[in-house]
């Protein structure tokens, strides 16, 4: 098993860790997240998308898999870029509807997130 396939538990904890840290006082807790889920999200989606893509001919039984790969392959430079332009958005104005419109970016990069990480793993599964 490739070794930034087997560490891959260990940072995913040693990142939730990081997510329950205390922030710092002048730090705002909107962005900050929002950063670390963008950032979450690109690492998650770089491992299954490098995983899907080295596995493909075993994953041949599986077009589930290989469906919401391309659909992270054509959307998820989007979807990252858009909540990266929302954080812009809502550190140059702190209004209540920025803040939403950031909160629903990330609602839409989450659910793209969860979608990654359930066939990673189960593509990891089938490998055995």
């Amino acid at each position: 098993m490739d070794r930034r396939i087997a560490s891959l538990p260990l940072l995913l904890w040693i990142m939730a860790l990081a997510g329950c840290a205390a922030l710092q006082s002048d730090a705002d807790p909107v962005v900050v997240r929002a950063q670390q889920a963008r950032s979450f999200a690109f690492l998650t989606f770089d491992t299954f998308l490098k995983f899907e893509y080295d596995n493909r001919a075993m994953l041949a039984g599986a077009p589930e898999i290989h469906a919401a790969a391309e659909n992270i392959r054509e959307n998820g430079p989007r979807w990252i870029d858009e909540v990266t332009n929302l954080i812009t958005v809502y550190k140059a104005n702190r209004t209540p509807e920025s803040r939403a419109n950031l909160a629903t970016g990330l609602a839409v990069l989450n659910t793209a997130l969860i979608m990654a990480e359930r066939y990673l793993a189960e593509a990891k599964q089938r490998k055995g």
